[in-house]
């Protein structure tokens, strides 16, 4: 006979929920896991682990195509294949 599990505590469990959470986040709009690492730092503990990678990539299967660069003359840019990119801010400040 097996020994009782002891129960997991509070904070254990809300890391799980929070984990389930994001893991349903579409992979399609990239930047809201981008904010989501920003709420707090269990949340960006969270979405770092790689065990959460791999369970999201499996999840989702395929990676967005958040967009390709253009290389013209002497210039190189960055055009976005998604509605909100992550990038645009970064484009908008040069």
């Amino acid at each position: 006979m097996a020994p009782p599990r002891r129960p997991r505590s509070l904070p254990e469990l809300m890391d799980d929920l929070i984990g389930e959470i994001l893991l349903r986040v579409p992979p399609d709009e990239p930047s809201h896991l981008i904010r989501a690492t920003l709420v707090c730092k269990p949340w960006r503990r969270i979405l770092f682990d790689p065990v959460f990678l791999r369970r999201y990539r499996e999840f989702h299967r395929t990676p967005p195509l958040l967009g390709f660069l253009r290389f013209d003359y002497n210039e190189t840019k960055f055009i976005s294949t998604i509605t909100t990119s992550p990038f645009s801010r970064l484009e908008e400040s040069t």
